[in-house]
């Protein structure tokens, strides 16, 4: 078992079950959100950077190159549902929009419903 946690920060905390302590990766911008998906770790940055997280064999967090994740700065968050993660954006007004992550592609795909 792997107990992730972010505040906001630049820092990723995690914990490795038995180990009993924790450590951390730091990011160059704020966390947003991190989810774990089909055994791989992701985060979204302040700067809007879709990142993978790895621990072994070094902690490592990493830009992913993208072709279309725009810039939409603490408004993300992760949904995982069924075989497919997105991300949602929060819009003015209490409205979301919801993008589908092609990662064969490595970009985002507007959801229309």
């Amino acid at each position: 078992w792997l107990f992730i946690m972010t505040n906001g920060s630049a820092n990723i905390w995690y914990s490795i079950s038995g180990q009993g302590e924790w450590n951390h990766v730091l990011s160059t911008s704020p966390i947003v959100d991190v989810h774990a998906f089909n055994g791989k770790m992701y985060a979204i940055d302040n700067s809007s950077h879709l990142c993978e997280l790895k621990i072994n064999p070094e902690p490592k967090l990493s830009i992913l190159e993208t072709k279309n994740f725009p810039n939409f700065p603490k408004l993300q968050q992760f949904y995982c549902s069924g075989e497919s993660l997105y991300v949602s954006r929060y819009l003015p007004v209490g409205h979301y929009k919801y993008h589908k992550l092609d990662f064969e592609e490595m970009k985002r795909v507007l959801c229309k419903s």
